[in-house]
């Protein structure tokens, strides 16, 4: 599956830079998708900050493994977002910093169905 499948944020690193308050904190990317989001957190983060990723999307979940293996701070999910405090409860994450979540389809879908 080739980055070409997945949605590519434009704003991506506007977004981020209003998002990323304190590089230490955990954050919550509650619609993974192709990673494009995560990605630039995990860049504005790392080291010391905590990223978690979820989505409800198995091909989404696969594909963001692939793209975020290099940061060891990352912990992916594949779960709805509706299920954030037990993720964040299972890895003792008692305060989330910011949850960020985007609406839209993924056009990897409508060609692959």
């Amino acid at each position: 599956m080739g980055q070409q499948h997945y949605h590519r944020p434009v704003l991506a690193e506007r977004a981020v830079g209003f998002l990323i308050t304190i590089p230490h904190g955990i954050y919550v990317d509650c619609t993974v998708g192709g990673a494009g989001h995560s990605q630039r957190i995990a860049e504005s983060i790392y080291p010391a900050g905590k990223l978690v990723c979820i989505d409800a999307d198995a091909d989404a979940i696969a594909y963001a493994q692939a793209q975020l293996r290099s940061y060891s701070h990352v912990i992916i999910k594949q779960a709805y977002f509706d299920q954030i405090d037990v993720i964040l409860d299972s890895e003792n994450y008692c305060q989330c910093r910011v949850s960020f979540l985007t609406w839209g389809f993924l056009p990897f879908r409508l060609i692959h169905q």
